[in-house]
């Protein structure tokens, strides 16, 4: 599963949940631009807020699962492509 994909559906259940940007950055006690680069993706967004975003805008966490084991992956082959420079 991609980024953006994950990026696309927290904005249209946003959306659909009828709240804005400045609501969800309330629920994470960050400001509405912050909020507004992690949904455009223009910043990263830690596993915290991801796991919290979920929670609140009803998203299957198994979706978040199934990411974050993605993300380990690639971390795991960054650092030994980190080593093969080395």
């Amino acid at each position: 599963m991609d980024k953006q994909f994950i990026l696309d559906m927290i904005r249209e259940k946003r959306k659909a949940a009828g709240l804005t940007q400045q609501e969800m950055a309330d629920h994470l006690s960050i400001t509405q631009a912050q909020f507004a680069r992690l949904e455009g993706g223009t910043s990263e967004m830690d596993l915290d807020k991801l796991v919290r975003i979920c929670n609140f805008l009803k998203i299957r966490l198994a979706v978040v699962d199934s990411a974050k084991d993605s993300i380990a992956a690639i971390e795991k082959e960054l650092e030994r492509l980190k080593k093969n420079l080395d």
